[in-house]
């Protein structure tokens, strides 16, 4: 008597819908989007057995989103446990950093519980040496201003200990975006670690804040799309200040643009609100300035 299946397919293919299935959504909106929501159902498929936690994991770790302080304890705790299999030789160990392509930072808040406790994990080499290979393995990276401090910490630990043999840089971002508001520019330049990775960053893109808003006007008898006119509250610093010296393998900067055609005389739209739209400036080869981008954007480049 030929034993009962329950799955009448090959094995690898029920593997392969296990994969599809546990490949997170990022479509979500509103109050509800939340990292436990995105990663529910592969976290469900990972607790099936080991064999499915392996074939589900890497489509987890591909993109990590990390929406607020709460995650971002998570994701260290998570790191700590994968030490701790590591050194037990269990077979739940994964190396994350293999598998990790994009990591999101979302917005945080800067007050001072925030402070002290990214200050506290800062201060932890071991934290930090868990943190920055998995954070400065992925080939695009997104934060807040208000988490640079972070990223430099880690830069700061893989620098230190690197290969002064070889002339390899080791991180793997090609990709910053940048988010949030500063009174000044957050990356210490004189450190070397934070100034050697900028010069490496070939692909730069802006997020502006939330509470920025556009005004969209219209003259008389005339069309409101040609003639709308665009104005930030405030750019970034490092619009506003960095020079392209600094950004030396910098090859586009991208700025999320908001795009509004409404046939209305004034307007006023907050940006979370707004359609946006991705405007890109290529570099010459011979690099120019912040400043020249911003004249280049007046004169209608």
């Amino acid at each position: 008597m030929s034993p009962y299946r329950r799955f009448p397919f090959p094995t690898e293919l029920g593997l392969l819908i296990l994969t599809y299935a546990g490949r997170p959504t990022f479509t979500q909106t509103g109050s509800h989007a939340t990292a436990s929501n995105i990663y529910s159902s592969a976290m469900a498929l990972c607790r099936v057995s080991r064999a499915v936690r392996r074939a589900v994991l890497p489509q987890v770790l591909h993109t990590v989103v990390l929406f607020e302080k709460r995650n971002v304890k998570a994701f260290v705790r998570a790191l700590r446990m994968q030490r701790a299999y590591a050194k037990r030789g269990s077979d739940l160990h994964f190396d994350y950093a293999d598998c990790i392509r994009r990591i999101w930072i979302g917005e945080i808040s800067a007050g001072p519980r925030f402070i002290s406790f990214f200050t506290l994990l800062c201060r932890s080499a071991s934290d930090i040496s868990l943190l920055a290979p998995v954070l400065l393995a992925a080939e695009s990276l997104s934060i807040d201003y208000a988490g640079v401090f972070l990223l430099e910490g880690c830069l700061s630990h893989v620098w230190e200990s690197r290969n002064m043999n070889t002339n390899h840089i080791p991180w793997s971002t090609k990709t910053l975006t940048l988010r949030g508001h500063s009174k000044e520019s957050h990356f210490r330049k004189e450190n070397a670690a934070t100034s050697a990775f900028i010069a490496s960053i070939p692909y730069v893109i802006c997020l502006f804040p939330p509470e920025t808003t556009i005004v969209w006007t219209r003259r008389s008898g005339g069309d409101l799309e040609e003639d709308a006119l665009l104005s930030f509250d405030k750019l970034p610093a490092w619009v506003e200040h960095t020079r392209m010296p600094h950004w030396k393998s910098l090859q586009t900067i991208t700025f999320a643009w908001p795009h509004l055609v409404d046939s209305v005389t004034a307007w006023l739209v907050n940006r979370r609100d707004a359609h946006v739209e991705l405007l890109k400036y290529v570099l010459p080869v011979h690099g120019w300035g912040i400043k020249e981008v911003e004249k280049g954007k007046d004169d209608g480049a």
